[in-house]
């Protein structure tokens, strides 16, 4: 009866290790702890992981404790994954990078009780919204960039979606999550560029390298393209339109459509500030002929 009751508790003990163990591994591996997240945003059944590694980072630093030789414990790279999903919705298939180190990075700077610090699923949400970032650049470049440009001159051109003013806060990647557009097929330049949370544009620049490959001719029909495009940006996004063209020093452009709203209440505050100088001005100049005339009586 011992016997039994001793194999009870030592199998107890092994199940419960085994479910630690197992839970430690899910809770580590986002492919499996965040599949509905996966399936949200790719597609049920659109999307698999191929690859999986660990390595280790150059930006932070864990402290790994020696419990034999407390002397020898030391601050050691910090270790983070990759996951490589492949996405095939059934007319394309693209292989796209998922990792961690962000969220690793962004946890060992914050305390658990600052409000800037990532939850694993806020960061998982980071990753996402940067694929559909360029998702998006490429639809650009298809519908705008290659129809101005031959495929030798929109080869040098990288389009995306990008932002200021730093990193969104964490509560927005959980409102972004919630977005029923936040798929990778529905993913589109003006969900972001119209959103209020965010100071969203349109990034193009022209790589300095590739440019180098391109003959004289070709390389003077990129440059004098740049005002086309500018109009092409305009003419699909309208109020909305908000981006930066980088091809050099000499052709760049940036507009903001929030740029639209700054001009106009900044010429309404110099109207209001011209009318209450005229009135003033008048004011001031009756006071000064009713007091000439009360002198002269």
């Amino acid at each position: 009866m011992k016997k039994i009751k001793k194999c009870g508790f030592v199998l107890i003990v092994c199940l419960v290790s085994v479910i630690i163990v197992g839970v430690y591994f899910i809770n580590q591996n986002w492919t499996i702890r965040y599949a509905s997240v996966f399936d949200g945003f790719f597609g049920k059944g659109n999307w698999k992981c191929i690859d999986e590694e660990k390595k280790d980072s150059l930006i932070y630093d864990e402290y790994e404790i020696n419990n034999i030789y407390p002397e020898l414990s030391e601050n050691v790279p910090g270790k983070f994954h990759n996951w490589y999903i492949l996405y095939d919705d059934g007319q394309n298939e693209s292989i796209w990078h998922i990792t961690d180190h962000v969220y690793k990075i962004n946890n060992d700077k914050y305390s658990i009780i600052n409000h800037n610090r990532l939850s694993a699923k806020q960061a998982l949400t980071m990753e996402l919204m940067d694929i559909s970032f360029d998702v998006i650049g490429d639809n650009i470049k298809s519908d705008i960039i290659e129809e101005y440009l031959p495929q030798a001159e929109s080869d040098c051109i990288e389009v995306g979606i990008s932002y200021e003013g730093g990193n969104p806060k964490p509560e927005f990647y959980d409102k972004l999550l919630k977005e029923s557009w936040f798929k990778c097929n529905e993913v589109s330049a003006e969900r972001y560029l119209s959103m209020d949370t965010a100071d969203f544009y349109i990034d193009i620049k022209a790589y300095d390298y590739r440019i180098k490959k391109l003959s004289d001719t070709e390389k003077d029909h990129l440059m004098n393209s740049l005002e086309t495009i500018e109009q092409g940006l305009r003419d699909k996004y309208g109020e909305h339109a908000s981006y930066k063209i980088y091809f050099d020093d000499f052709h760049q452009q940036s507009t903001r459509h929030n740029d639209i709203y700054y001009i106009f209440y900044l010429g309404l505050a110099m109207a209001s500030a011209g009318i209450i100088f005229t009135r003033n001005y008048l004011f001031y100049s009756q006071l000064i002929e009713k007091r000439d005339g009360l002198k002269k009586g």
